[in-house]
C-alpha cells in the first residue's frame, strides 16, 4: 500500500511538471500526505504499524511531526497564496485534525478552519459546483469561468489524486474489515 501511494505521488509529480502549473509541487503535497498518513494511523487495520515505520511525510519531507508542522506551515502562507490555502481548508475538510486530535480542541480546530476560509476567495465557493461536476453543466462556459477554470488546473489535478488516494485507502480498508468478518464468521 505505501509503495502504491509513493507511484501515484510520483506520477502526480510528473504530470504536474509535464502540464507546467505554477504551483510548487512539495507545497502542495505536504497538506495530502499529512492527510493520508493521519487517516491511515487513525484507522483501525493490521498494516498500521509497517505504515508508522513508513510514512509518506518522513519519505517526501524527512520529518515524523507533521501533525504540528501542517498547522504551522498553514499559518505562514502569504495571504496570496490562494491555491495552497484551497488544500490545506481542503484536507481540514476531510477530517485532518493534527495536532488538534483532542476532543477539547475542537473548538480551537473550527476557528483556524474559519480564519483561513475567510482568506480564501468567495468565487471559489461560488463556482465550485461547475469545478467539482462539470458534466452536469452546461459545455460552453462564459469567458470568466473558462479563465477561472483554466487558473485552478492544478489545484483540481491535487483534489483528483487525493480522491483516489482517498478510495485506494477505503478500498483497503473494506477488504481488511471484509476479511475479518469472515474470519470471525460475523453476519
Amino acid at each position: 500500500l505505501i509503495a502504491d501511494y509513493a507511484k501515484l505521488i510520483n506520477k502526480a509529480r510528473d504530470d504536474f511538471e509535464q502540464k507546467g502549473i505554477e504551483l510548487d509541487f512539495n507545497d502542495a503535497l505536504f497538506p495530502f500526505v499529512t492527510w493520508i498518513d493521519e487517516g491511515i494511523l487513525s484507522a483501525n487495520f493490521k498494516e498500521k504499524k509497517q505504515w508508522r515505520k513508513n510514512l509518506l511525510q518522513k519519505k517526501f519531507f524527512n520529518t515524523s511531526n507533521a501533525g504540528f508542522e501542517f498547522y504551522e506551515r498553514l499559518v505562514a502562507l502569504e495571504k496570496n497564496a490562494f491555491d495552497l490555502r484551497l488544500l490545506y481548508l481542503y484536507c481540514m475538510f476531510l477530517g485532518f485534525r493534527g495536532k488538534y486530535y483532542k476532543d477539547e480542541d475542537k473548538e480551537t480546530l473550527n476557528s483556524i478552519f474559519q480564519r483561513e476560509k475567510s482568506l480564501v476567495d468567495d468565487s471559489f465557493l461560488e463556482h465550485f459546483p461547475q469545478l467539482a461536476f462539470k458534466g452536469a453543466y452546461a459545455q460552453n462556459p462564459s469567458p470568466k469561468e473558462k479563465k477561472f477554470t483554466s487558473s485552478y488546473k492544478g489545484l483540481w489535478i491535487l483534489i483528483s489524486i487525493s480522491l483516489v488516494v482517498g478510495l485506494v485507502v477505503f478500498l483497503a480498508l473494506q477488504a481488511h474489515l471484509n476479511g475479518l468478518l469472515d474470519k470471525y464468521n460475523i453476519f
